[in-house]
């Protein structure tokens, strides 16, 4: 079999050839691959080689090139993600427990929590609280 390596533009012809939309058939690209290379005095690469260099491409790549980004998004996204449509859509609460110390009204030092409202879609600070209390769980 043929080293893919020694194909420097072949190998991108037939990448760029398999991401093509619709997906196309190995054969196809090979046929391609081969017209390209006799026209621009490059090796003909064997139906082997371009089986290896399809095979070798990143299936997130195959994927997002064949199915669009919505179908990669649902695969390959970690986490749901949500974005706002519009301003105050949807809010996020953030609390954090200050690096500091004050005076609780006890008399006694305490370290304050800070609630902090954000609008998710203009990222706009809507709201903010400090107390000494925690916030619910």
């Amino acid at each position: 079999m043929d080293s893919p390596a020694s194909y420097g533009h072949v190998e991108h012809l037939v990448e760029g050839l398999v991401l093509r939309r619709p997906a196309p058939r190995v054969t196809w690209v090979h046929r391609r691959a081969v017209e390209a290379a006799k026209e621009h005095g490059w090796p003909v690469p064997s139906y082997s080689t371009v089986y290896v260099i399809a095979r070798a491409l990143d299936p997130a790549l195959v994927m997002l090139a064949h199915e669009g980004a919505k179908r990669y998004r649902e695969v390959y996204d970690l986490i749901h993600r949500r974005e706002a449509e519009g301003p105050n859509a949807i809010w996020q609460a953030d609390h954090t427990q200050l690096d500091l110390w004050v005076t609780a009204p006890s008399g006694r030092p305490a370290r304050p929590w800070l609630t902090v409202i954000e609008d998710d879609y203009s990222r706009a600070i809507a709201g903010y609280q400090s107390t000494s209390v925690p916030p619910p769980r």
